[in-house]
């Protein structure tokens, strides 16, 4: 989320909700040539946040590597400081 805010996708805030986030950065994404795996790997992010941390399931260093993965790939593609 830092750095989708340092992107200009999202402004971080007290409060704000996962899915909020998700919206402002679909609404940002639809407005620039973006890249395409950036909602789907920030729904499975924030899918995996929130089955770990509200269901209280484990998390598999498996999944947690995949997902690390997909957002370093994606952190790449970004643009910087609300460029």
């Amino acid at each position: 989320l830092v750095r989708l805010d340092r992107a200009g996708a999202v402004r971080l805030r007290r409060g704000a909700t996962n899915r909020r986030y998700a919206r402002e950065v679909e609404a940002w994404a639809a407005e620039r040539v973006a890249p395409g795996d950036l909602l789907p790997a920030l729904g499975a992010t924030i899918d995996a946040f929130e089955r770990v941390f509200f269901g209280r399931q484990p998390a598999t260093q498996p999944a947690v590597d995949a997902l690390e993965g997909r957002i370093r790939a994606l952190d790449r593609t970004l643009p910087v400081e609300g460029a």
